[in-house]
């Protein structure tokens, strides 16, 4: 995300890239715009995954993630492996790796795929014969393919319609 970000918005994304980015999207569209809202939006799990790389590869006795592998309770029943965090400022109770690595994946592959949507929606070119284009976001996908949730469309009797 940081290589497509910074080929729209230039290399001084590479430090600090999240809030680079949101200041860059602030200064040039506005703090009322789509594009920086998204990112205020998804600022909680870009705190998290960082807060957590932090506490795993630089450990503190104050800041430090645990993991437990496989436990047996004194019922005799067998638990998951776990995740916890340890933080002066984001603690997070312990919780199932599995249900936690499900949330925070989807939550990235939905951050990743909103993120290009805004990078494609700010930067399009309307020079085709008068047409006026605009990304469009199908909550249920194409038809052609569910998994497809934005399109080109285009202005047609005032009506956005897609292409393609």
């Amino acid at each position: 995300m940081l290589n497509i970000s910074s080929g729209f918005f230039g290399d001084d994304l590479k430090r600090g890239f999240f809030s680079n980015l949101q200041d860059i999207v602030s200064q040039n569209y506005g703090k009322d715009d789509k594009f920086y809202l998204f990112l205020k939006e998804a600022e909680p799990l870009h705190e998290f995954v960082r807060v957590a790389r932090n506490c795993i590869e630089h450990e503190k006795p104050h800041m430090r993630a645990i993991i437990s592998n496989f436990r047996m309770t004194e019922s005799g029943e067998i638990t998951p492996p776990t995740f916890e965090l340890v933080h002066p400022e984001q603690p997070r109770d312990e919780v199932l790796i599995h249900t936690l690595f499900s949330s925070v994946f989807a939550d990235l592959v939905e951050f990743s795929e909103t993120l290009m949507a805004h990078i494609v929606a700010k930067n399009i070119e309307n020079k085709e014969g008068g047409f006026v284009f605009e990304l469009m976001y199908f909550p249920d996908g194409r038809p052609q393919n569910p998994y497809i949730r934005y399109g080109f469309g285009v202005m047609l009797n005032g009506k956005l319609t897609p292409i393609g």
